[in-house]
């Protein structure tokens, strides 16, 4: 990923999303066409044998590797900092929580509704405002899961913090769980976990 005032936090949704979390007008809901465009997404080795047994999930390697491109362009969206745009794309889900950490303190907290995402993601931005960071997100691990109608991934990220000069004054490790739904439009993310897979430097940034 390229530097940028904005790293997905969420990727994710995505927290990396980060929500790793992926450009704007590129997002057309023509899967086939963003299929195309990243092809270093879904690049590399076919996905491990997937359930053949009676009972269990039948995943589908297409949309499995549909819905790893559609990460890594959620990411992308964030890091243009078309947050009109994200913000289509992470839908959330009345029933289910998503789980994050404050952008601030890292603390977890829980985000219960579209206009608590949306708040959230806002307030993300606000708080690398006031601090004058300049953030890069590097290129994260994501593994996905999918069928024709849902999916999941799991992503692996560290986002660096630099001061405007270009110095290194934090990273954090972040690890994600993300689960989306293929609708109409697209993959439309609803709900992520996040967490920090090592002690965060970002709260110590004044």
């Amino acid at each position: 990923m390229t530097t940028s005032r904005n790293s997905m936090l969420v990727s994710a949704v995505g927290g990396c999303l980060a929500l790793a979390y992926l450009a704007g007008p590129a997002w057309s809901g023509e899967k086939a066409s963003m299929a195309s465009k990243h092809d270093h997404a879904t690049a590399g080795p076919a996905l491990p044998s997937l359930s053949t047994r009676a009972g269990e999930v039948q995943w589908d390697e297409k949309y499995s590797k549909e819905l790893e491109a559609s990460l890594h362009q959620l990411h992308e969206i964030w890091n243009t900092g078309d947050i009109a745009s994200l913000k289509q794309f992470i839908i959330g889900d009345d029933f289910l929580p998503t789980f994050e950490l404050d952008p601030r303190t890292h603390q977890p907290i829980k985000l219960e509704s579209k206009a608590d995402l949306d708040g959230f993601i806002s307030k993300v931005l606000t708080t690398q405002d006031d601090r004058k960071l300049v953030t890069e997100l590097d290129t994260p691990k994501v593994k996905c899961r999918a069928t024709a109608t849902w999916g999941f991934c799991t992503e692996e990220c560290s986002v660096k913090y630099k001061a405007q000069t270009g110095e290194l004054i934090g990273t954090d490790k972040l690890w994600s769980t993300q689960i989306a739904i293929n609708t109409a439009k697209g993959w439309r993310w609803i709900q992520w976990h996040m967490s920090d897979a090592s002690p965060p430097q970002s709260v110590n940034i004044r």
